[in-house]
């Protein structure tokens, strides 16, 4: 059965009770297995560290849905994630730099040069490894474009 992987942005909207996605969550067929990322507990955690007004009732309330709610609470990043995530990344490079010897200064700002998000690579790195379909409320069109062909991607729009 095909497996689900969702970003921090899906994850943010569903538990905020965002009707349509919860309508796209209610069509998955019943027997698919959900699945949630270290990476997106990390942003989602450094957001409840990081706010002013953060209650730890509402953070372990969210940790408590989360473990509830997903297959296995977090899918582990492991040795091939970083392969896939490194195949990804060079992708980018060579496909959206005009620089024709990788240098390491170009490689590190290339996140910043495309506007995408490192983290979302991270993610898109462990649905190819695992063969899930990553669920996203972000566009991620750079990164889809070099992924497309090795992951399924599903962009669900809160609105």
């Amino acid at each position: 059965m095909k497996g689900f992987l969702f970003d921090t942005c899906t994850i943010r909207f569903w538990y905020a009770k965002n009707q349509l996605i919860e309508e796209k969550v209610n069509a998955l067929p019943a027997e698919a297995f959900l699945y949630v990322s270290p990476v997106t507990i990390g942003e989602i955690e450094f957001g409840h560290a990081s706010s002013a007004s953060s209650d730890p009732t509402k953070s372990a309330e969210f940790r408590k849905w989360i473990s509830n709610t997903f297959e296995v609470p977090e899918v582990p990043i492991i040795g091939s994630t970083a392969w896939e995530y490194a195949n990804f990344r060079r992708r980018l490079f060579s496909r959206f730099t005009r620089v024709d010897k990788f240098t390491e200064n170009h490689e590190d700002s290339l996140g910043s040069k495309l506007s995408i998000d490192e983290n979302d690579l991270w993610l898109a790195a462990q649905a190819c490894e695992r063969n899930l379909t990553l669920v996203t409320s972000d566009k991620m069109a750079r990164i889809r474009e070099v992924v497309d062909s090795d992951i399924d991607v599903e962009y669900w729009p809160p609105a």
